[in-house]
């Protein structure tokens, strides 16, 4: 995924603007947040509770979205989806790549 895919800077600037924080703070809290949510979703997927993974992929998508890092909306969103329709392993794969783009926006917003 191109780093444009992953972050749309000019909403960062804008939500963090908004927010009174810098894009650098816009960045530590998300990326906080993100990696407790992504820890929740895999428990709950452990756990084969799929309508829990779901609800927070959900509120992840959203708090992604807001921040202005679509890459990690569309992946949430379509965990979000096939958690909801119970198929474990599709979430699964999902959550992997999840994961897999967060390291990848470290790198990115580390820059």
């Amino acid at each position: 995924m191109s780093e444009s895919e992953l972050v749309s800077a000019d909403r960062m600037r804008q939500t963090a603007r908004s927010c009174g924080w810098t894009m650098e703070e816009l960045a530590a809290r998300y990326l906080d947040a993100a990696r407790k949510d992504l820890d929740e979703v895999a428990h709950a997927l452990a756990a084969r509770h799929l309508e829990d993974a779901g609800r927070v992929a959900h509120g992840l998508a959203g708090a992604s979205e807001m921040a202005g890092i679509p890459g990690m909306g569309a992946v949430l969103r379509r965990l979000e989806q096939t958690a909801r329709a119970g198929d474990l392993e599709g979430a699964l794969a999902l959550a992997r790549d999840a994961e897999a783009r967060l390291g990848e926006l470290r790198r990115v917003l580390a820059r």
